[in-house]
C-alpha cells in the first residue's frame, strides 16, 4: 500500500505508508508554496486550507479515517525538502500544527 499522487489522470506512487489515499499533485505543490511563504513569514491559514482541503476531500471520498489523513499530512510534510529546510524545529512544528488543525476542520466540514 502507499500514498499516490494523481498526475494527469494517472496514479503515481510517491509516498510509502500503510494507508492508501490519492494525493492530488496540486495539493503537494500548494503545500510547497505554503512552506515557502512561511519561510518568508507570510503563510496564511487560508493558503494552507486550500492545499489541505483537496487532500481531505479525497480522503473522505475514499472513506479514509481522520487519523489516516493526519498521518498522511505529516508524512507528506516530512517528505518535502522545503519542509526540512524550514527554519528550526519550532518553525516546522508550528507549521505542522497549523496543517493538522486545518485538516481536522476541513475533514469535519459539512
Amino acid at each position: 500500500m502507499g500514498h499516490h499522487v494523481r498526475d494527469s489522470g494517472q496514479d503515481k506512487k510517491i509516498f510509502t505508508s500503510s494507508e492508501s489515499i490519492a494525493v492530488p499533485v496540486t495539493a503537494i505543490e500548494q503545500l510547497r508554496g505554503c512552506i515557502k511563504s512561511e519561510k518568508r513569514g507570510r503563510a496564511r491559514k487560508d493558503q494552507i486550507r486550500v492545499a489541505v482541503s483537496a487532500i481531505c476531500d479525497e480522503a473522505k471520498r475514499s472513506q479514509a479515517m481522520p487519523e489516516q489523513v493526519l498521518v498522511l499530512l505529516k508524512e507528506v510534510c516530512n517528505s518535502l525538502p522545503e519542509y526540512a529546510r524550514m527554519g528550526g524545529a519550532l518553525d516546522r512544528n508550528q507549521f505542522l500544527d497549523t496543517v493538522v488543525s486545518v485538516a481536522i476542520e476541513e475533514y469535519y466540514r459539512t
